[in-house]
């Protein structure tokens, strides 16, 4: 069900962009099948687009799905993974086929189901499995072990553990039941009951530190200059010692240093670094003309963290919105929810159908009633959309 509106000058937001990572190749080998495949990742979820030594994000697309209407699944040992089911390709929600009858009504109520596969870890370490999205409970095992649950739609989780080298099995539960009991606790959605895996999951290796928290803030100085503002939050799972991030903003045969100092980060803890940086005749961001910068901040030999982003200045005033100092008005329509047959599983055929049909409409803008994945959101970046994400209170 739709959720009440915030007032229009706190939602207009830009579309951030996401790290692309390696297309990679990668086995998926169950207890029952196996067999290969090439996905590429997108890594926004952990913000990173490497582990240490520039160590890629997997995607994690190929899963085996198994219904549990009858909720035995722990009681009868799924957590283990090896059983059969059904190859999905993750994003998947299992109840999107009927939306309306009879049909559309069970769909509606909910189920629990499964998903599992196996990964394999080239060298023994902690690692992250990153989720996008999962609906409504989940809960991660890792070869029959709990490393951690979650509550919610569309809010990014990880579950992290260690690994030794070798073959694993991932399973995640999901429990998308009783749509009316989600809203009675707080977590009212849009407007149909979707479970499952919604959104990309992916595996990296972390090193002894972690980034995250981009935040990228762009000033115009006037006289062709521009100030760019690059927050991240690193967090040091080693022993205590000072980090050096390094930074660097490329366009083109641009390239603008970013120093973020010496950050004295205690073990276990993180902290927030950030680096200043004045452009001289910036690329600037606009729907016209979408340029964008290549961000990437390593913290050497540990994390790296890449992105494509966009520089821009956006403002509200008593004469309406501006873009890069300019008059900016908004013309779009809302994007949908969900896909036919997908639901809000969205493929990435899916995003590239409606991003171009926003632009077929000319678009420079779209609303949005739910948060939007980061592939699409790299989409609309990239497309020249802004975004007006509505999050309810």
């Amino acid at each position: 069900m739709p959720r009440r509106l915030l007032p229009a000058a706190l939602l207009v937001a830009i579309a951030c962009a996401v790290a692309i990572a390696i297309a990679l190749r990668g086995e998926v080998r169950g207890p029952s099948e196996r067999g290969t495949g090439t996905t590429t990742a997108a890594a926004a979820l952990l913000q990173s687009a490497g582990g240490p030594g520039g160590s890629s994000v997997v995607t994690l697309r190929r899963w085996r799905y198994r219904p549990d209407p009858d909720d035995h699944g722990r009681r009868d040992g799924w957590a283990s993974g090896d059983w059969r089911g059904q190859l999905v390709l993750v994003p998947h929600s299992p109840n999107a086929g009927a939306i309306s009858g009879a049909a559309g009504r069970l769909a509606y109520a909910g189920g629990v189901g499964w998903f599992a596969r196996s990964v394999d870890a080239p060298v023994a370490g902690r690692y992250a499995i990153a989720l996008e999205s999962a609906h409504h409970r989940a809960t991660v095992f890792v070869d029959g072990r709990p490393v951690r649950a979650h509550v919610g739609a569309y809010e990014p989780f990880a579950a992290r553990t260690h690994l030794a080298r070798g073959r694993h099995t991932i399973a995640v539960r999901v429990d998308w039941r009783d749509p009316k009991r989600q809203a009675a606790e707080g977590w009212a959605r849009g407007w149909f009951n979707y479970g499952g895996l919604n959104r990309p999951v992916t595996l990296t290796r972390l090193g002894r530190s972690e980034l995250g928290a981009l935040t990228l803030r762009t000033r115009l100085l006037g006289g062709g200059r521009a100030s760019v503002d690059v927050s991240v939050r690193v967090r040091n799972r080693g022993a205590s010692r000072p980090l050096h991030l390094r930074g660097v903003l490329r366009h083109d045969d641009t390239t603008i240093p970013l120093d973020f100092g010496v950050a004295g980060v205690p073990s276990g803890t993180s902290r927030a670094v950030r680096a200043v940086a004045t452009i001289d005749e910036p690329a600037l961001w606009s729907p016209d003309d979408p340029e964008r910068y290549d961000l990437r901040i390593d913290d050497p030999g540990e994390a790296t963290l890449q992105r494509k982003v966009g520089l821009r200045e956006i403002s509200w005033g008593a004469d309406g919105l501006r873009l890069n100092g300019e008059p900016l008005v908004l013309r779009g329509a809302a994007l949908p929810p969900d896909a036919r047959g997908h639901g809000d599983a969205l493929t990435p055929a899916d995003e590239e159908r409606i991003v171009a049909d926003l632009r077929a409409l000319g678009a420079n803008a779209t609303r949005s009633q739910m948060p939007l994945s980061q592939s699409m959101l790299e989409r609309l970046d990239a497309a020249g959309i802004l975004v007006w994400q509505v999050v309810g209170p």
